[in-house]
């Protein structure tokens, strides 16, 4: 089998290669094994997470919003910011009720989404995004952390409110996206 040639023209071919590989992941890991909700739910928040590559590059070991409108999306990020502890080489996304909004939905002539006034923070490595943690926050219908690594949901943690849910994130991040060499 030879390598494949092709020279990527623009900052748009690069990004639509990266989720054909995101896709081909997720499709090839169907069938063997894995829970087909993990896999595809996995895909999402790494497509997500890929918008947001250029500026992770720049920024490694910060939160950053995807989107921000108003004052109240403002201050939940500066409130989540100042908590959230990030190992150096872990990227993080806030994705703001306003960003839920703007996000394309499939179908959306057919089916009507639902106006979410979610907050969620999504954490990956900078360098790979094998384990990808998605923490639910205000608005979703649980608040907690989900973790998924190479298409499995692995771990699940349940809080009763935000602030703990919150008061809990930099030990589970540590845990999962911390230097393993001292």
């Amino acid at each position: 089998m030879g390598k494949n040639t092709y020279t990527i023209k623009s900052e748009r071919d690069t990004f639509a290669h990266k989720a054909s590989e995101i896709v081909a992941r997720a499709e090839a890991r169907k069938g063997k094994g894995y829970d087909d909700f993990g896999v595809d739910w996995q895909a999402c928040l790494e497509l997500l997470l890929l918008m947001m590559e250029r500026p992770f590059l720049d920024n490694p070991g910060q939160l950053l919003p995807m989107q921000i409108d108003g004052d109240k999306e403002w201050d939940f990020y500066v409130e989540a910011e100042t908590k959230l502890d990030l190992p150096p080489d872990a990227c993080a996304v806030l994705v703001t009720p306003s960003a839920f909004k703007e996000l394309p939905v499939p179908f959306a002539e057919e089916v009507k989404a639902p106006d979410l006034k979610a907050y969620s923070v999504l954490i990956t490595d900078c360098r790979k995004h094998g384990r990808v943690m998605q923490v639910s926050l205000p608005g979703l219908e649980s608040k907690g952390i989900d973790v998924f690594e190479e298409g499995n949901h692995i771990f699940d943690y349940s809080y009763k409110t935000i602030e703990v849910c919150l008061n809990d994130l930099n030990r589970v991040v540590w845990m999962f996206f911390g230097p393993k060499d001292p």
